[in-house]
């Protein structure tokens, strides 16, 4: 029996389903077909399916989801008179999720880049692939901007020292550094101040975690080597004290690292700046009313010596003003010229370059309109 090739529709469709399978399933009854006979007409039409994957797609117990299946989906329409996209369109996901990328590369991978490549992508050179490829890990799987680039780098390396014993061995804060911390977080979180201590405002939870978080990263990148992949000061880990923070040279090589690794200062630096300019301020800074750390100084070539820890010892009180006018007017100068590393408009930059981003817009509800269950089902 011949295949027909545009078999003629028994009734007319005034309320198309939205969902795939019961769209798929009324244009094979309303063209007085079975999955027998589309089955063999896609097969004639160069489609590559079979009739019980056919039947699964009616029942909804699959949908297409590789290049020849979205194919077969093509055939249909044209066999069917369809508008071009008709069945397509009713898929929840309408690109193609295997079977697109290399076989070497990992499945977790292959789906994700799936959503990006174009649906001729296994129709292309291997030349065009492997630059698809490479273009989509590189601006879109892995970030497109600097900053993004930068903190895949960095990440791999770390280097914050661990207060709560978690993490290697290697990053683990030493005791006397663990005793000052615990002390500044009892000073900010208590209830009550020790007696003879004042301050200003109080720490919840979640503030001191991100505050000691961001203490261990400092600590951290004083004591990582010079010469690894961090480029740290070097500090030996048991000259590591809260004591340093009262020296303006200390601040300054941090936050010129963090500007090096970077490529430019962000709103980050200045912050910490404040956070220092808060710990040496006159009646409630801590470090302020903490004298006792500058037992804990020792020379560090570069940073702090001998003839300095002296006189940091005889006037403590001065010398922690001098930090703290420092630490505010690096910050305002760090203001002056951060940048914001994360552009808030990136994720919808497709739509607002668009000719019409609320054209685009519309397609966005048109999809959600389209995706809604119907009440009758």
């Amino acid at each position: 029996m011949p295949v027909v090739v545009h078999p003629a529709a028994l009734w007319e469709v005034h309320d198309d389903p939205r969902d795939f399978h019961a769209a798929l399933d009324l244009q094979i009854r309303r063209h007085g077909e079975n999955s027998y006979r589309l089955h063999r007409a896609i097969v004639v039409a160069g489609g590559l399916t079979d009739r019980t994957t056919l039947a699964a797609w009616r029942r909804g117990l699959k949908v297409p989801q590789t290049p020849a299946s979205l194919k077969v989906l093509d055939i249909i329409e044209h066999r069917y008179q369809l508008e071009a996209g008709y069945l397509r369109s009713r898929l929840q996901r309408r690109r193609a999720l295997s079977g697109l990328v290399p076989p070497e590369v990992q499945y977790a991978e292959s789906r994700r880049l799936a959503w990006h490549l174009p649906d001729d992508f296994d129709e292309r050179s291997a030349e065009e692939r492997e630059e698809i490829l490479a273009w989509v890990r590189s601006t879109i799987l892995s970030g497109g901007t600097a900053y993004h680039r930068y903190h895949s780098t960095v990440s791999k390396h770390r280097f914050a020292l661990r207060f709560d014993g978690s993490g290697p061995s290697e990053l683990a804060a030493p005791a006397q550094l663990r005793t000052e911390m615990d002390a500044l977080l009892r000073f900010k979180s208590a209830t009550l101040t020790d007696i003879g201590y004042q301050r200003s405002g109080v720490w919840g939870a979640e503030t001191a975690a991100q505050r000691e978080e961001h203490l261990a990263l400092l600590f951290g990148a004083l004591a990582a080597l010079p010469e690894d992949e961090v480029s740290g000061l070097g500090v030996p880990r048991e000259d590591l004290t809260f004591a340093l923070l009262v020296l303006p040279s200390v601040w300054d090589w941090y936050v010129k690292w963090r500007e090096r690794r970077r490529g430019f200062f962000t709103g980050w630096e200045s912050e910490m700046l404040l956070l220092g300019a808060a710990f040496s301020r006159s009646q409630t800074g801590w470090l302020r009313q903490s004298p006792w750390l500058a037992e804990r100084l020792r020379p560090i070539p570069g940073i702090v010596a001998q003839e300095d820890i002296d006189r940091i010892c005889e006037d403590w009180d001065g010398t922690c003003e001098r930090v703290h006018r420092h630490a505010l007017a690096r910050s305002k100068e760090i203001e002056r010229v951060a940048r914001v590393h994360r552009d808030p408009f990136e994720p919808i930059l497709p739509i607002l370059e668009a000719a019409s981003p609320v054209g685009e817009y519309r397609k966005i509800t048109e999809e959600i309109l389209r995706r809604m269950p119907e009440e009758r089902r």
